[in-house]
């Protein structure tokens, strides 16, 4: 088990890509540190984490609280995938070359281009691996709108940077 100071050196060490995540899913700085300082706080009440996992758990719990923030946005748009028409055959998860392309892009970039949900499926499913069904889950909307906001993540162009060819 991960002790407190463990879990807060995990925090610290992984400020930046814990702020870039929760900015990518609120579009909002302050909300964005929130996010981070509950997800710390949950560390002393979680009962425990395992050391080997804590950097995975540290960046769910930091997403977690960042989609609370943005709850009722992420629900409204939600709506805006009823009529979403898929194209793609598979909804793979985005590759490490992407991800990391992907993270050096600004946030306001990101949040000016996607809506709420796109936002959070893109870092949940497309960065983290996090299931379909963990994701609708987590997000309160059904998978059928899962798959359909990250299609649009897929078919989403994110510039000329190279590795960030979502959807090509």
């Amino acid at each position: 088990m991960a002790t407190t100071p463990e879990i807060k050196s995990i925090f610290a060490e992984h400020d930046e890509s814990l702020y870039w995540m929760a900015l990518v899913i609120t579009a909002d700085a302050e909300l964005a540190k929130r996010s981070i300082i509950s997800a710390s706080g949950l560390a002393a009440t979680a009962g425990g984490v395992f050391r080997d996992w804590l950097s995975q758990w540290a960046h769910m719990a930091t997403a977690r609280m960042a989609v609370q923030a943005v709850k009722e946005p992420i629900l409204a748009a939600a709506e805006c995938y009823s009529d979403w028409i898929c194209k793609h055959s598979s909804h793979d998860v985005l590759e490490e070359q992407q991800i990391n392309a992907l993270r050096n892009l600004d946030p306001r970039a990101i949040a000016r281009d996607l809506d709420p949900l796109a936002r959070a499926i893109l870092v949940l499913h497309g960065c983290h691996h996090a299931s379909i069904s963990d994701c609708a889950i987590l997000l309160s909307v059904t998978r059928k709108y899962v798959l359909r906001a990250y299609c649009h993540v897929l078919q989403w162009r994110c510039g000329n940077i190279r590795g960030c060819n979502f959807g090509k």
